[in-house]
Formats: C-alpha cells, sequence, structure tokens
C-alpha cells in the first residue's frame, strides 16, 4: 500500500524492509509480539511516517506474508536463496522497474525503535550529494565502554564526512601510543547505524555523472573477425555498428537488445561472398580514412559514439621463462572526433578490458573502469548468476569496507543523526 500523505517537504525516495522469518540467533524474530503488534508491524509503521512514496516489505515466507496483510502492508514474497537483505532490495527494485536514480532506503525488519526522521535522513543525504551511490548514518560515542565493545560497529570519517573504514575495533587507534586504558578519542569516535540509502550499467552511469547521457542510446562500432568460405588463411575482417540500449534503464533488457541485433548482423555478413564483405569493410571505412587523412573527421557528423574491439587470445596459460603471464590488458588507437575505445581480450579463464581514452573529451576515464565491473555484477544479478557471499553477516560487513576503502567504487555518505 501507498503510505498516507505526510506533511513533510517533498522528496522522493522509497523504503524496502527486508524480513526474514529464519534468522539465526532469534527465530521467528520479526513476528515476534512487542506491545501487541508484530515486531515488523512496528518497522513498517516507522517506515511509513518517514514521508516515503512507497513502502515495500521484502519477504522469505507465506507466513511473513499473510501477517503482513493482515496489518495492511504492502509485502512481497522473495526468492528465499537470498543471503542478504540487499539482495532482498534489489529483487524488489528490479520487479517494479525502478530507475536507476530511485533513492531506496533499506530499513532492516528487525529495528522496531528506529526513528522515522533516520530514514528520512537518509535518503536526503544521498539526494543532495550527486556523487554518492550509498548514504548511512552515525552519530558520535560518548561511552568509553561502547567505543571498546566489539558488539558496537564504529566508522571513521574524512574530513568530507565520507566513510573511510568501519570496524567493531575501537577506531580511531593510533598505531602506537593506544592502549586498552586509552580514553575515548570525543568528536572521532562514531558508531554506525545500519541504515543505508541506495540509488537503485557502467556506461550509462558514467554519462550520467557527466550530466552528458542522450536520450537516444549510445551506438558502437564492432569490427569483427569472420572465418573464410574461400579456402584463405586467416579470417575475413568486417565491421557493425550496434546500439547499446543506454536508454534503457534495465541491464537484463539492455542485454537482450544488442545481443538480438549483433547476432542477426553477424548472420547477414557470414552470409556475403569474400569479395561483398571486403567492398563492404572498405565502404565503411572510407569514410574514417579520408576524415583523418584531411583532418576533416571531426567536422562531420559522427557515424557512432565509440569503438568496441574483441581479441581471442590463447585459452591455455602462457609463460616466459617459467614466469606465468597472468593478463593481458589491451590498448587500442582513437580517431579525431572519436574519443573512447574499449578493447576486450579473452585469456585463459579470464577477460580483461582496456579503455583508451581523450583526457579532454572523457575525463575521469577511470571511474568507467570502475563501474564496468559493477555493471557486470549487476548484469549477473538481473539473471541470478553470479557467486553469493556465504553468509549475511559476512558479506554485509564485507560490502561495506570495500564501499569503504574504495571511493571510486562505492562512495559512502556518513552524517551525524540527529
Amino acid at each position: 500500500m501507498t503510505p498516507p500523505a505526510s506533511p513533510l517537504p517533498p522528496l522522493e525516495f522509497k523504503v524496502v524492509i527486508p524480513a526474514r522469518l529464519g534468522s539465526t540467533r532469534l527465530p521467528r524474530k520479526v513476528l515476534r509480539p512487542l506491545a501487541g503488534k508484530p515486531l515488523l508491524q512496528w518497522v513498517w509503521q516507522a517506515a511509513c511516517a518517514s514521508g516515503a512514496g512507497e513502502v515495500v516489505i521484502a519477504a522469505d515466507h507465506d507466513e511473513v506474508v499473510q501477517a503482513c496483510r493482515a496489518f495492511g502492508a504492502d509485502v512481497r514474497l522473495t526468492a528465499a536463496s537470498h543471503q542478504s537483505g540487499t539482495d532482498r532490495v534489489d529483487e524488489i527494485a528490479r520487479a517494479a522497474g525502478w530507475s536507476e536514480d530511485t533513492l531506496v532506503v533499506n530499513l532492516q525488519g528487525d529495528e522496531p525503535l528506529m526513528p522515522p526522521a533516520l530514514v528520512r535522513q537518509a535518503a536526503e543525504l544521498l539526494a543532495g550529494d550527486a556523487r554518492a551511490d550509498i548514504a548511512t548514518l552515525c552519530h558520535p560515542l560518548h561511552a568509553r565502554e561502547e567505543w571498546l565493545n566489539p558488539s558496537v560497529v564504529k566508522l571513521v570519517m574524512d574530513r568530507d564526512g565520507y566513510a573511510l573504514y568501519f570496524s567493531r575495533a575501537p577506531i580511531p587507534w593510533k598505531r602506537e601510543g593506544t592502549s586498552a586504558e586509552s580514553p575515548l578519542p570525543l568528536g572521532l569516535a562514531f558508531r554506525h547505524i545500519g541504515l543505508y540509502a541506495y540509488r537503485a550499467g557502467a556506461l550509462r552511469r558514467y554519462l550520467r555523472e557527466m550530466d552528458a547521457l542522450p536520450g537516444l542510446p549510445l551506438v558502437a562500432s564492432f569490427p569483427i573477425g569472420l572465418a573464410r568460405t574461400d579456402g584463405k588463411p586467416g579470417n575475413a575482417v568486417a565491421g557493425f555498428v550496434c546500439p547499446l540500449a543506454t536508454d534503457e534503464a534495465s541491464p537484463r533488457r539492455r542485454l537482450e537488445v544488442i545481443k538480438a541485433v549483433t547476432t542477426r548482423t553477424k548472420h547477414q555478413l557470414k552470409d556475403l561472398s569474400p569479395a561483398a564483405l571486403d567492398q563492404l569493410t572498405l565502404l565503411g571505412m572510407s569514410p574514417l580514412i579520408l576524415g583523418q587523412m584531411t583532418g576533416q573527421l571531426s567536422r562531420l557528423p559522427p557515424f557512432f559514439n565509440l569503438v568496441i574491439s574483441n581479441v581471442v587470445g590463447s585459452r591455455d596459460k602462457l609463460y616466459f621463462r617459467g614466469a606465468e603471464l597472468e593478463s593481458i590488458y589491451p590498448i587500442s588507437v582513437l580517431f579525431d572526433g572519436y574519443a573512447l575505445n574499449a578493447t576486450i581480450v579473452g585469456y585463459a579463464d579470464s577477460v580483461c578490458i582496456g579503455y583508451t581514452g581523450c583526457r579532454k573529451a572523457v575525463p575521469h576515464l577511470q571511474r568507467l573502469a570502475v563501474y564496468t565491473g559493477e555493471a557486470l555484477d549487476e548484469l549477473e544479478r538481473a539473471f541470478g548468476l553470479g557467486k553469493r557471499p556465504a553468509a549475511k553477516k559476512a558479506a554485509t560487513k564485507q560490502a561495506v569496507k570495500k564501499a569503504a576503502t574504495n571511493k571510486q567504487r562505492a562512495r559512502k555518505k556518513a552524517a551525524e543523526s540527529l
């Protein structure tokens, strides 16, 4: 259901409450009675009072679904195989078709005392920083016992409020001069509040950050090698252009569009005679070659936005004087007016991607490299693939630590709570 109208200032965000019946430490925790109501109902009421435009409970069991419907909540059954609450939030967001810019707050189903103001603050924090993908909250520690308590998760921030790292150990902790008897570092020690706000692939995200994502899909040029049908050695070289479906929010839909176009085009090219294939390739390359030779290429309307090449390397590990070749990272060339090239090399059991770009036309190119890995994770989740962490707590904390220690991979904004 949609929460009742709120007198709070308008802010578009949604709340998803992961609720797992089979909790380990306290089974059936989310349905245990608290002051005459299921514990989960108190959590849901807090979320509704935060001013969220939509509150959804992501359940793992039919019993939780029935209980939530009894008190009027919008509840949806998610896969029982999920290892973390974040996985359930992701399933809800994908199933609902929420755009990548949708602000989603992950409110744990066992937080009945969470103030609605903090739920909203997490969303406001993320909405106010376009560079951040995740926001979380914290508050100062005032008791030395809490600082030393391993049950309390602490965090350290930089001057701009970005979390540097999280730990159950007492932090900050000087390498020398700090001991278990040291006083609490007032003003520097913060307790983490387990509340997260997220923004619901790689090139699309990069362009959005640069405020340059066009309404029409980007188009890539794909040079390919085809098996020759005339008995001559080597491959026949050809190429085609393909839309990258960057106007589609769903990663699954983007892949489906690209696969359909590339499959159809490859079949069409294979049906051409060798002579026709050579003529087609020369016809397609001649504007680029002539434009480059005459210096007029940048003045012509672009035929495509970038070049994507795929190079098939050795399927076996290679060695040089006993040293193993671990990876191959390719580089390529750029044409005048075409500022980005992505080359993919398959080697042994790995795939390496190299980006070559113009520093002025494609600033912060390193972000695109980082986002490529994240886009692959997103794509695997969309198809139900990829490895899952073994345990919820380990997975959550590991993901948090990775995000906290690498701002380019996932910037986390921390703020003092109200």
